[in-house]
Parts: C-alpha cells; structure tokens; sequence
C-alpha cells in the first residue's frame, strides 16, 4: 500500500459542457448578453445578435481565440457586466439528476473536497 499523501486535496469543476451537457442550456449564455445589449443600447435581440457575431468575427481576424467576454469588453461591457448577465441564468431550469455524475461525485469526495 502506496502511505505517499497526494498532492491533490481539492476538484474544481466545470459544469457546462464539462461534467453536464445541454443544449437549451448553453442556449442560454448568449440569450443573456443579447438581453444586455439589446437593454442597454435600445436596439432589438435581432440586431443584438448580428452586432455580437460581427464583433466576433472581426476580432478573430487578429486574436487566435475570441471568447464571447472578449467580444463584449469589445463593444464596452467589462467582465462584471458580462458574467452579471450570465448570472441571470438558472441552471437549475434546464439540468436533470444524473445517477453516474452523482456516483462519480459521491466517490470522489470521500477522497478530496469538490468545488
């Protein structure tokens, strides 16, 4: 029996698209900054949506990796306006029980403390 203590004492997890996946969900995040920008700008969700894809897309023609944060402190929200919007959405509306995630989790946090 290995008596070595693990340098590992704390998980952190991820969930969207890491441990739980759904679609309507993920669906979500973007409907919040279109809301935001639409509110803010007083312009309707259509445009919203066009503005946030064009900025993204001509950001990606000089950054390698273009995040929707990114394309939003683009057009002048800050990272706490921004993850504020993403706050808005519940989860708990669009996620079901899963019995092996459940499992898995409940193994795991005999072991070390899940964040």
């Amino acid at each position: 029996m290995d008596t070595k203590k693990s340098a590992i004492s704390t998980i952190f997890f991820d969930i969207g698209d890491t441990l739980y996946v759904n679609a309507e969900l993920e669906k979500q995040y973007p409907a919040a900054l279109y809301t935001l920008l639409s509110e803010s700008k007083q312009i309707s969700v259509e445009r919203a949506k066009e503005l946030l894809k064009q900025t993204t897309e001509t950001l990606k023609k000089s950054e390698s990796h273009v995040t929707k944060v990114r394309a939003m402190e683009e057009l002048g929200y800050s990272r706490e306006e921004v993850h504020k919007a993403f706050a808005t959405v519940r989860p708990q509306d669009f996620l079901s029980p899963d019995v092996r995630l459940q499992t898995m989790l409940n193994n795991l946090s005999q072991k070390y403390t899940l964040g």
